[in-house]
């Protein structure tokens, strides 16, 4: 299962597969929180998804995580290994959240974002929730967001058709 067709999740998946060799029937679901439950139902066998999405259902040991898509393990759950611990040779995609501007946008605007988005990632009320929900938390500037960006094409391109077809 999958949350969505064509997101990173799905990405994942499929360098995974590639690498492995192996056939996968995927399902997208409309969302992570419907992934979760299906796989906590049992309905499906193994899902991609965030930690964000399933924290309650692996602190209520409800689902299992099997491996965390990372080129490093997340401290806040140290016990999950990460592909390249498996034996598995793939650069997993880094799934990063960011904020964009229009092209083009003064250096000072962009200057200006950055401040202020420094400051949010510094607060203790998000730090707490970042740490409640296992989320790590890596700001860059608007220069290293886009070295990930530019980066993660290349992968994307080669699998752009199996994303859009599932």
């Amino acid at each position: 299962g999958m949350p969505g067709r064509g997101g990173t999740n799905h990405l994942s998946g499929l360098m995974m597969i590639d690498k492995l060799g192996i056939n996968v029937k995927w399902i997208p679901y409309e969302a992570g929180a419907n992934a979760y439950a299906a796989l906590a139902g049992k309905h499906i066998d193994v899902a991609m998804g965030s930690n964000t999405g399933l924290t309650g259902l692996l602190d209520a040991g409800k689902v299992r995580s099997l491996m965390i898509c990372s080129s490093k393990r997340n401290p806040y759950l140290p016990d999950i290994p990460t592909p390249r611990e498996l034996g598995i040779d793939i650069d997993p995609v880094i799934v990063s959240r960011g904020v964009q501007a229009p092209p083009h946008t003064p250096p000072a605007i962009v200057n200006a974002l950055e401040q202020a988005f420094r400051k949010v990632v510094a607060d203790p009320g998000f730090l707490d929730w970042s740490k409640k929900n296992k989320v790590v938390l890596t700001p860059m500037s608007a220069k290293e967001f886009r070295k990930i960006v530019d980066d993660t094409y290349p992968t994307v391109e080669k699998f752009q058709n199996l994303l859009k077809e599932g």
